[in-house]
């Protein structure tokens, strides 16, 4: 009997040691320090990346940290926007142009990711335009921009502005506030194949046949769609309130969404169906899985470090109309990008005790797992849905020790740790690439007291690291 009851309690400890035991550890790939450090965006193969920092954007090698091209530098003003070409080949970056006399003039750089080498510059009249003025298709054909040169004060008497010796911009100071033109471009010809009268914002429908533009004059609660190759206007949806921001197609193309207002909209692109989404949030842009079934008016649930406060969580089934809300609850909620499963996080924030993670297929609800956590301060899953990954934070002496657990979702388990060189303090970065297989981190390390006359925590250096994520 004392050997059965051994035996007995010999499976059990290797049973709960086998569950918490983290798998395969991670390979760093890169690393580097500079004053606040951050990884922006990874390329969609994940082999490249832009980072930014005191020393501005860089476009670097995700395996080495190597710097291939420099997008810009202080004290230029910094880019505004970044996005990699879907064959991860071309960036494409919008910054504020040092040529900002007398009108204000972005840049519209491509590089060559491979090379590093400046390929086009799109100079366009920016005055009065907001941020991220450029949409890129999804098969990487078209560009399209916002230039504003016919939205100019009344006192610009010029006809043409000469930038770079190359480029002329014509200039119309006839009058009208806010007449802003999008321009349209072959980007593998490089050439300019249709001017619309559209305004911000932009978005491509997936097969890059269809752009949807604001109206020329935002008040105009009107979404036009134009044919890509021709600049026609086939279709205008109408809305109720002024300023549609931002605009984004399923991923089947069939639905538009707009949501800059707690009445935030979905059209039917087909026969042009309004259906009128009333949300708790004015702010978040809308989202929908990637097969097109699930609509989230307030943006895919993300719980980051130190979001305060429980919300509601809820998205909507398109597989019948009219479009049927599914609730998902109240509180703390990340939901996987394909929108298969979420996580639910019960427990006190900041509290000693530690959290319940509570995983649950989508859109049935039903529970597939669940584990406690201490220290819980961030959750998100994979692009890929591989892993949900856990940022938690433990207390040795008086410092906290940062570090990122990645769960697989199916079984609850912890498989990976990545650590920090701790101990830690300020805000904690991660950013996933787009197949899932890397994580950057970035986080700050030491103590953020000093004494008077040592220079301020907040002007030493960050760690940037790249890690690869063993196969499951």
């Amino acid at each position: 009997m004392r050997h059965r009851r051994l035996a007995h309690w010999v499976v059990l400890v290797a049973t709960v040691v086998g569950a918490c035991q983290a798998g395969e550890p991670p390979r760093r790939f890169a690393s580097w320090k500079e004053k606040e450090a951050k990884v922006v965006v990874f390329s969609p193969d994940g082999r490249s990346l832009v980072s930014s920092g005191d020393e501005g954007h860089r476009l670097r090698d995700a395996a080495t940290g190597e710097v291939r091209a420099v997008l810009n530098t202080p004290p230029m003003k910094l880019v505004t926007k970044v996005e990699f070409s879907p064959d991860g080949r071309l960036l494409f970056a919008q910054a504020a142009s040092d040529r900002e006399r007398p009108l204000i003039v972005h840049d519209l750089k491509v590089w060559d990711v491979a090379t590093g080498e400046l390929r086009d510059v799109f100079p366009y009249v920016a005055e009065h335009l907001d941020e991220g003025s450029f949409a890129l298709s999804g098969d990487g054909r078209w560009l399209a921009f916002v230039d504003n040169s016919e939205r100019l004060p009344a006192q610009v008497k010029t006809g043409r502005i000469v930038i770079d010796g190359r480029h002329n911009l014509d200039i119309s100071s006839n009058g009208h506030r806010a007449l802003p033109r999008v321009k349209i471009w072959d980007v593998s010809r490089r050439k300019e194949v249709a001017v619309v009268d559209g305004g911000l914002p932009l978005a491509f429908s997936p097969d890059g046949e269809v752009l949807a533009t604001g109206d020329r004059d935002w008040r105009t609660p009107v979404a036009k769609l134009w044919f890509t190759k021709v600049g026609r206007l086939p279709a205008e949806l109408q809305d109720r309130s002024p300023g549609l921001w931002p605009l984004v197609f399923s991923p089947d193309g069939r639905f538009l969404a707009s949501g800059e207002h707690v009445e935030k909209s979905l059209w039917d692109v087909r026969d042009g169906r309004r259906w009128p989404i009333e949300t708790s949030s004015s702010s978040q842009r809308p989202a929908f899985s990637p097969d097109g079934k699930l609509y989230f008016p307030n943006g895919i649930p993300s719980m980051d470090p130190h979001l305060g406060g429980p919300k509601e969580s809820f998205c909507f089934d398109l597989s019948a109309m009219p479009p049927s809300r599914i609730n998902l609850g109240v509180g703390e909620m990340v939901v996987s990008h394909d929108g298969h499963r979420y996580a639910a996080i019960q427990g006190e924030s900041g509290g000693p005790d530690p959290r319940t993670v509570i995983l649950r297929d989508l859109p049935s609800g039903r529970e597939t797992g669940r584990l406690d956590v201490t220290g819980l301060m961030g959750a998100r899953f994979s692009p890929d849905g591989r892993w949900l990954a856990l940022l938690t934070a433990r207390q040795v002496a008086a410092h906290s020790i940062w570090q990122v657990r990645l769960v697989d979702p199916a079984t609850a388990r912890v498989h990976v740790e990545i650590p920090s060189t701790g101990p830690n303090w300020g805000n904690y970065g991660w950013t996933f690439s787009p197949d899932g297989m890397t994580l950057a981190v970035f986080y700050r390390t030491g103590s953020n007291s000093y004494r008077p006359g040592d220079p301020e925590p907040s002007d030493r250096p960050m760690n940037a690291e790249v890690w690869a994520i063993p196969p499951r």
